[in-house]
C-alpha cells in the first residue's frame, strides 16, 4: 500500500526498537546501538566458551565468592540502617534500641515499615518469582537478578522494621541470583551451575552471620541434599572468600557472645532430656507456619493492609516484650547474656512462633532459622531458670544454646547444619559441639516422626510447596 510499512513495524513510533540482529538492538533512525542484557550474556558466553574448563571453574568460584561477599555485606549494612532509622538509636544492639524506644515508636515502626513492604510486594508478585530451590533443581532455572534483589531488599526492610521473621532469606536469594547470573555469563555446564548456585546461597547466609562452615553445610545438607565431593570443592572456597571479603567491613566477631563456662553434669543431662522437648516445639512451630501459610494474601490491596496489621500486632506485643520484634536475635542475646526472667522466657516460647506466624501469614517473606533459634533459646533458658529457682546451679547460656539448636534441627530437619550453625554463631568450647550434635540428631528424626502436617518436608521447601499448592 504505497510503500507504507505493515505489521509490527507499522505501529512502532519513531525511535522505537525495530529489530535485533545478533543480539544488537538498533533504533528507527539507524542511530546508536544499545546492547541489552541478553547481548551482554551472549558476548560473555562467546568469550568464555573458548576458555579451558579449569579456567572457567576458577573464574566462576572467584567471581561468585567476591560478588556475594560484597552484596551480602551491603545487605547486612542495609539491615542496620533500617533498624537505626525505624527505632531511632545509634551505636547499640537492636534489642537495646527497641528497649530504649517509646511505646509509640514500637507500634509505628513495624506498622509503617512492613506496610510499605507490602506495597512493594503487591507490585512484585504480579508475576511468579523463581525460588532458590528452582535454581538448584536437576534442570535449574535462572534467577532474575533485578527482581530477586528487589524481593530481598523488601525482606530486609521488613525485618529491620520489626517483622518477626528471619533475615537469612535475603542474602541467600541475592547470593543464589548472582551465582545464577555469573554462571550463565561464564557458559557453565548444568552441573557446575547448580553447584555454584548452592555455593552462592550458602555464602550469602555465611556472610551475614559470619559462619563460613555453616554456609557450606547449609548448601550441602539443605539445598543439595548431600555432601558430594564436587559440591564441597565449589562451596568451600566460595564461602571462605565471601566471608573474608565481609570481614573488611563487618569485622570478624561472632554473632553472639558466649560466656566462659565449662561443661557440667546438668548440661550433659539436658542435651539428652532436651531432645523430645525440642522435637515437639520444633514440630509445632513448623506445623503452625504451614497453617498460617493458608492465609497469605495475593498480590492485591489486601497484601499491604494485611502486612501493616501484622506489623501492628507485633508492635503492640513489643510494648511488653521488646525482644519480640525482628528475627529472634534479641531473644538469643538475652538468654546467652543471662538477662530476662523465667516469666519472660516462658511467654516467649509461645509468643515468638505466634508472632512469626502472624508475620508470615500476613504476606511477609523471610526465613525461619533465627525465629526457631530464639524459640529454642527461650525454652532452654526457661528450663535452666526453673532449676535455679529450685536451688540447682544450671547454666542458662548452655541450656539456651542447646535448646536453640534442638528446635532449629527439629524445624529444618537438618541436624548437621543446626549443630554447626549454633556452634559457629556463639563459638562456645569445642566440646559443646558434641552436645549440639547429640541434641540435633536426636530432635530432627523424632520431629520427622511427629510431623503432624507436611510429611516432614524441610522449611527450605516451604515457599515451593506454597506455589505448587501442597497443603
Amino acid at each position: 500500500m504505497g510503500g507504507q510499512p505493515t505489521g509490527v513495524h507499522a505501529a512502532a513510533p519513531q525511535g522505537a526498537r525495530l529489530g535485533v540482529c545478533e543480539g544488537i538492538t538498533t533504533t528507527a533512525g539507524g542511530g546508536r546501538e544499545r546492547p541489552n542484557w541478553r547481548t551482554v550474556l551472549t558476548r560473555c558466553r562467546r568469550v568464555t566458551r573458548a576458555w579451558p574448563e579449569l579456567a572457567r571453574v576458577v573464574a566462576a568460584i572467584a567471581a561468585v565468592g567476591l560478588s556475594v561477599g560484597v552484596a551480602a555485606t551491603l545487605v547486612a549494612l542495609l539491615l542496620h540502617l533500617v533498624q537505626h532509622l525505624a527505632y531511632g538509636y545509634a551505636d547499640d544492639t537492636f534489642l537495646n534500641g527497641v528497649e530504649q524506644s517509646d511505646a509509640l515508636r514500637r507500634l509505628l515502626a513495624p506498622t509503617v515499615g512492613i506496610g510499605l513492604t507490602g506495597l512493594g510486594w503487591m507490585w512484585l508478585r504480579r508475576r511468579p518469582l523463581p525460588e532458590v530451590g528452582d535454581a538448584c533443581a536437576p534442570r535449574p532455572r535462572r534467577l532474575p537478578l533485578g527482581r530477586t534483589v528487589l524481593d530481598a531488599a523488601l525482606q530486609i526492610v521488613a525485618v529491620g522494621s520489626g517483622a518477626s521473621i528471619g533475615r537469612e532469606g535475603a542474602p541467600r536469594q541475592v547470593g543464589a541470583a548472582l551465582a545464577s547470573t555469573l554462571s550463565s555469563m561464564l557458559a557453565a555446564r548444568t552441573d557446575l551451575r547448580r553447584r555454584l548456585v548452592v555455593a552462592g546461597a550458602g555464602a550469602g547466609l555465611a556472610v551475614v552471620y559470619n559462619v563460613p562452615l555453616s554456609g557450606v553445610v547449609f548448601g550441602a545438607e539443605v539445598l543439595a541434599g548431600g555432601f558430594g565431593l564436587g559440591g564441597l570443592l565449589i562451596s568451600i572456597p566460595v564461602c571462605v572468600l565471601a566471608v573474608a571479603v565481609s570481614w573488611l567491613v563487618l569485622g570478624t566477631g561472632s554473632t553472639y557472645v558466649y560466656p566462659d563456662a565449662g561443661l557440667t553434669l546438668p548440661t550433659l543431662v539436658w542435651a539428652v532430656v532436651a531432645v523430645p522437648l525440642c522435637a515437639v516445639v520444633g514440630s509445632l512451630f513448623d506445623a503452625f507456619m504451614r497453617w498460617c501459610r493458608r492465609f497469605r494474601p495475593g498480590p492485591g490491596w489486601s497484601l499491604p493492609v494485611a502486612a501493616a496489621l501484622g506489623g501492628l500486632a507485633v508492635g503492640l506485643a513489643s510494648v511488653w516484650l521488646p525482644s519480640l520484634p525482628g528475627n529472634g536475635k534479641g531473644i538469643v542475646q538475652l538468654a546467652l547474656g543471662g538477662g530476662g526472667s523465667l516469666l519472660v522466657f516462658a511467654v516467649l516460647v509461645a509468643a515468638k512462633p505466634v508472632a512469626t506466624g502472624i508475620t508470615y501469614g500476613s504476606g511477609v517473606t523471610g526465613g525461619f532459622l533465627t525465629p526457631a533459634l530464639g524459640t529454642g533459646a527461650a525454652l532452654g533458658a526457661m528450663v535452666a531458670m526453673i532449676g535455679d529457682s529450685s536451688g540447682q546451679a544450671w547454666s542458662v547460656p548452655a541450656f539456651a544454646l542447646i535448646g536453640a539448636v534442638g528446635v532449629l534441627a527439629a524445624m529444618q530437619r537438618a541436624p548437621w547444619f543446626a549443630a554447626v550453625f549454633g556452634w559457629e554463631l556463639a563459638r562456645p568450647p569445642v566440646l559443646m559441639l558434641v552436645l549440639l550434635v547429640v541434641v540435633a540428631w536426636g530432635a530432627a528424626p523424632l520431629a520427622r516422626q511427629l510431623a503432624w502436617h507436611g510429611r516432614g518436608r524441610t522449611a527450605e521447601r516451604r515457599t515451593r510447596d506454597e506455589r505448587e499448592g501442597f497443603e
